[in-house]
């Protein structure tokens, strides 16, 4: 009786369909953080998809990990985890996911060629400095290279990257209704601009260094937050110190 209850349940194993890929590995790390982001909720709409689309189409491709990803995500109800890329300044834990996304997401998920093409030009009514901040990494030799040269370019690059780290710290606060963990997730972006200083020349890197103090000081400014906040940009010396006379420079 045992040895025929053995049989039929090996049958069973034996003839039952392969489990599907649990695991989504080697994720970019533009696609892990938009995860990361919307982790918290376990149900996904258009708000989670949109961010994900964005940081899906930013290199003007989809590759395997994405492609995965997005799988799993259309099916509606998912259940995955992601292994991310690890990098100098970035080396995430596993992340195990699970939800639903509702038909909204999954409309904004379905990523044309077009999408892609679209994502890697710049847009008629979009800024040189904007258009080369949007492609992130592969452009940012470029990027620096125009606000250390341009002074219009240079104001207009301080407002696009404080509002990312404002972005960043609200979309965590408004997750997890945790101050504490907005101030983690803009470290997170803060870290995210200084770690692209190693793609830069050592020239380059010191602008980089000034231009990323005086994002931190219009940020204080704008958005009514501590200097103190950013003191990893500022080195030994006090951030409040150096944040007045930078003030001036800038004309805040």
């Amino acid at each position: 009786m045992k040895r025929a209850m053995g049989i039929a349940m090996l049958a069973a194993v034996l003839g039952a369909p392969a489990l599907a890929q649990t695991t989504v590995t080697a994720l970019n790390p533009d696609v892990f953080r938009a995860l990361q982001y919307v982790k918290a909720k376990s149900a996904w709409g258009e708000t989670e998809a949109r961010l994900l689309r964005s940081a899906i189409t930013k290199d003007g491709k989809i590759d395997p990990a994405e492609a995965a990803m997005l799988d799993a995500l259309r099916k509606g109800t998912f259940e995955f985890t992601v292994n991310g890329v690890h990098t100098a300044t970035f080396k995430p834990k596993d992340m195990p996911l699970k939800g639903t996304l509702d038909a909204a997401g999954i409309a904004l998920l379905a990523i044309s060629d077009a999408d892609l093409n679209a994502s890697v030009n710049q847009r008629p009514d979009e800024s040189r400095a904007a258009f080369l901040y949007r492609r992130g990494a592969e452009r940012v030799v470029e990027f620096a290279a125009l606000v250390k040269s341009d002074p219009a370019a240079r104001a207009e690059g301080r407002t696009i990257i404080a509002k990312r780290w404002e972005e960043a710290f609200l979309a965590e606060v408004r997750r997890v209704t945790s101050f504490d963990a907005g101030r983690a997730a803009r470290q997170r972006a803060v870290t995210d601009e200084t770690g692209k200083r190693a793609d830069l020349t050592a020239g380059d890197q010191a602008d980089w260094a000034a231009f990323l103090q005086e994002v931190a000081v219009f940020y204080a400014k704008t958005y009514n937050q501590p200097i103190q906040d950013f003191q990893m940009l500022f080195g030994n010396a006090p951030a409040e110190s150096q944040a007045t006379e930078i003030a001036k420079r800038i004309g805040l």
